[in-house]
């Protein structure tokens, strides 16, 4: 999905650009925002922070997108 080191910097995989943005990102606090999120976007996606010397910190925050899938389909509202 997204990606941030102080060598490479911010790095979002081609298939999200546009849609993930960081709206933090550093070693000590990094954090994003997805945007325009369909219901193929729902998920668990893992957070993993590797910062050397120190152990790997990971959580798992899974996505539900709520609505209807009707939503963008006006003549079936």
């Amino acid at each position: 999905l997204a990606t941030f080191s102080e060598f490479f910097k911010q790095q979002v995989d081609d298939q999200y650009v546009g849609k993930v943005t960081f709206t933090a990102a550093s070693v000590n606090s990094t954090s994003i925002e997805i945007k325009n999120a369909t219901f193929e976007d729902e998920a668990c996606y893992i957070c993993s922070f590797k910062v050397y010397p120190f152990q790997t910190k990971r959580q798992t925050l899974c996505l539900a997108v709520k609505g209807s899938e009707c939503d963008n389909l006006p003549h079936l509202q």
